[in-house]
């Protein structure tokens, strides 16, 4: 049995075939929960980047390192099933952060 994959937008680890993460990323593959905002960017890409762009809004107050890379994995974790808030403490930490600035 080989080791899980690692998602090329969200980078958690998966243990299925994955998916084609493309017009987001343009190598690798994606998780489930990534390929639903995937397929939303495939068919209407003006929502998803005008969700991205209040994503990064928000993150600017973070911090600029790797922004649109960080965006595109909270939106992923946001929709998707995976509990990302028990893997990773800083990812859940800007989760919530980016749903206080959304309300």
């Amino acid at each position: 049995m080989s080791a899980p994959a690692a998602c090329r937008l969200c980078g958690l680890p998966y243990d299925r075939i994955g998916n084609n993460p493309a017009p987001l990323a343009t190598s690798g593959r994606c998780c489930d929960a990534c390929n639903e905002v995937v397929i939303e960017a495939r068919i209407d890409p003006a929502a998803l980047r005008l969700e991205l762009e209040r994503v990064t809004d928000a993150m600017l107050r973070i911090g600029p390192d790797q922004l649109q890379q960080a965006a595109l994995a909270a939106i992923c974790a946001s929709r998707g099933p995976v509990l990302w808030a028990q893997r990773q403490r800083e990812r859940a930490q800007l989760i919530a952060m980016i749903e206080r600035e959304g309300r």
